[in-house]
């Protein structure tokens, strides 16, 4: 099965409120991931915030704001590690 993200919203905790296609919304908690690697981009509240959108279905943060480099979530991996708030 095919999952993709329909809307994203970033929250100032490090969540994120994640939509999907098949109805479902959840919540991904985002805070251990910035501690290493590439995300560590993220590490700014407002560049987590304002950089993040969904793109090919999937979470992306676009850190330099011109589409050169970005920091991805899959569908599938927020679908799997989300924590449920809503399903129809």
């Amino acid at each position: 099965m095919e999952i993709k993200v329909t809307q994203v919203y970033p929250m100032e905790n490090y969540k994120l409120h994640v939509y999907f296609e098949d109805g479902r919304i959840k919540s991904f908690d985002a805070s251990e991931l910035i501690t290493s690697g590439s995300f560590r981009a993220l590490e700014n509240i407002e560049v987590f915030i304002e950089t993040c959108k969904v793109l090919n279905g999937n979470v992306v943060w676009d850190i330099n704001n011109n589409g050169s480099k970005y920091v991805t979530l899959t569908a599938h991996e927020l679908y799997d590690m989300g924590e449920k708030i809503l399903a129809d």
